[in-house]
């Protein structure tokens, strides 16, 4: 088949998306003209595995093709999520969160009516947010979910079939786990949304494609850092359902006292330790990592709270003087301090 465009990033020892354009083999009978001009071919690369990669009536094909443009609008939609949330749906129930996604497919057996609608709606908000899958529009797509953890970007995925899948097609990767950096992670995937809505446009993409268009443009914007701030340290832009279904949701006094916190600091005249406090590592795309300091230099402060300093400066009988010990930026106390306060049962420091 024609290749109209085709675009590689990254590097397929880590992380790396190739994105293929070629003539729609229905000719847009099915589609609306801007799905239509995004049919094409898509490559995952993991950990120097291509997730993509399957078998189909006996043939070895190693692209997933579909119409992309729902792929690159769920990416878009869901950035923010997927590379800075870390806490998985309803409970800590695996190691990685597509066996977690595996794990909490049903409700307890002895769940409620309405605490097995609220256990279903924070699976599949969740699921939205992170599994690839979710984005597939009618297509086969691998299973593969993408998070935050710690410092790291986890993907994971197993070769579960989708609904509707045809009994000679499968993935060729079964499972596996890779931890990479976040860098790594968001820079492959902006080169291929960006460059790929760019040619979408040019060769005559309507309103859907500009409006992704103008999205991706926003990704780089200064306003994106408290968003990212916010999923990292767990306060989501919207509240779990139980607090919406019982009108107590402490996720909003919390992002109010939090913006009263920052004003506050970057009103008091001191603009270096103002910046101390709020700062992270970040680029314009993703929040990188925290402070780390060497656990053989760094007191403990005397300000934290006990439940912290017995968490956050605990090294492990391994630990050597080159091992850093990551300890909480000052913003993630104090975020750590409003969840106490307002009787958040998610009040574990990051890890």
């Amino acid at each position: 088949m024609t290749v109209r465009w085709e675009r590689f990033a990254g590097s397929t020892d880590t992380f790396a998306v190739r994105v293929a354009f070629m003539p729609d083999p229905d000719a847009g009978v099915a589609a609306s003209l801007d799905e239509a001009l995004s049919w094409g071919a898509f490559q995952l690369w993991v950990d120097g595995q291509n997730l993509c990669a399957h078998v189909d009536q006996g043939e070895v094909l190693q692209s997933a093709h579909w119409y992309l443009l729902p792929l690159l609008e769920w990416l878009v939609d869901n950035w923010n999520a997927m590379l800075h949330e870390e806490k998985l749906p309803n409970r800590n129930s695996a190691e990685t969160a597509v066996s977690a996604l595996a794990a909490t497919r049903y409700s307890p057996a002895l769940a409620g009516e309405a605490e097995t609608v609220a256990w279903e709606a924070e699976r599949y908000e969740w699921r939205e947010r992170h599994a690839l899958r979710t984005a597939r529009s009618g297509g086969l797509q691998p299973n593969v979910v993408i998070r935050r953890l710690r410092d790291l970007i986890e993907i994971s995925w197993d070769d579960e079939p989708a609904a509707g899948t045809p009994s000679d097609f499968r993935f060729s990767a079964t499972r596996g786990v890779a931890l990479i950096t976040p860098e790594l992670v968001a820079q492959p995937l902006y080169e291929i949304v960006r460059e790929a809505a760019d040619h979408l446009i040019r060769v005559g993409g309507e309103s859907r494609v500009a409006k992704l268009q103008a999205k991706i443009a926003g990704l780089t914007l200064p306003d994106q850092h408290d968003h990212r701030l916010n999923w990292l340290a767990g306060l989501r832009e919207t509240a779990p359902l139980p607090g919406r279904l019982q009108g107590n949701v402490p996720e909003n006094e919390m992002h109010s006292r939090w913006a009263e916190i920052v004003a506050v600091l970057t009103g008091s005249g001191n603009d270096a330790g103002a910046e101390a406090a709020l700062s992270v590592d970040e680029s314009p795309l993703v929040i990188r990592d925290h402070v780390t300091l060497p656990c053989f230099s760094a007191p403990c402060p005397p300000s934290l709270p006990e439940k912290m300093s017995g968490r956050w400066l605990q090294c492990s009988s391994s630990s050597t003087p080159t091992q850093p010990l990551r300890f909480p930026t000052w913003t993630e106390i104090l975020l750590w301090t409003l969840r106490s306060q307002h009787g958040s049962k998610d009040t574990n420091l990051p890890k």
